[in-house]
């Protein structure tokens, strides 16, 4: 549930991180639709469904396109990276206490 969560509150942020500093075309498309998926996603899950393996391909490709897609601004950059790396922890985590338990 607290991964579910943070998902939840990452994918907001990077959705409203989209329209408060200036990013390039495909840094704006990579913020939107990555906050959009990460908040589709968390809902699916809070209404029963899983599916870790969704997040993760979003996580990497948060991660893979801050990397290789052209920036006008650094901090866009930073700050999908800081996201895509803090959804692949929260997963970790997860996954750790489903083991655990």
């Amino acid at each position: 549930m607290a991964a579910t969560a943070s998902q939840l509150v990452l994918g907001s942020w990077l959705l409203t991180s989209a329209f408060l500093w200036p990013h390039s075309p495909g840094q704006m498309l990579l913020a939107v639709a990555g906050g959009l998926l990460g908040i589709a996603f968390s809902a699916h899950a809070l209404l029963g469904g899983a599916a870790p393996f969704r997040t993760r391909r979003l996580a990497w490709w948060l991660i893979v396109g801050s990397i290789f897609l052209p920036a006008t601004n650094r901090w866009s950059v930073a700050n999908h990276l800081i996201i895509g790396v803090g959804l692949l922890a929260f997963l970790r985590v997860a996954e750790i206490k489903r083991e655990l338990s």
